[in-house]
């Protein structure tokens, strides 16, 4: 299995959703662009983990996405 730049991007985007959605339910402020509030961490982590999965969809398909019990959390 090769890697891609792209490969990388999403993983860098799941990252940081991971991060601010971690942060938004311990309660502690994490600065974004937007601010630092924790309602605002999980919406801003809900965003960048919707553009990640997009992006694996765009590459990998939609079957691929679905057949891939990891991602789906199972």
């Amino acid at each position: 299995m090769t890697f891609s730049i792209l490969d990388f991007f999403i993983g860098l985007l799941l990252l940081g959703a991971m991060i601010h959605i971690a942060s938004s339910r311990i309660g502690i402020q994490f600065p974004t662009i937007f601010g630092s509030t924790p309602k605002v961490n999980l919406i801003y982590g809900l965003v960048v983990a919707i553009i990640a999965i997009e992006l694996y969809i765009y590459k990998y398909g939609f079957m691929a996405t679905i057949n891939n019990s990891l991602l789906m959390g199972l």
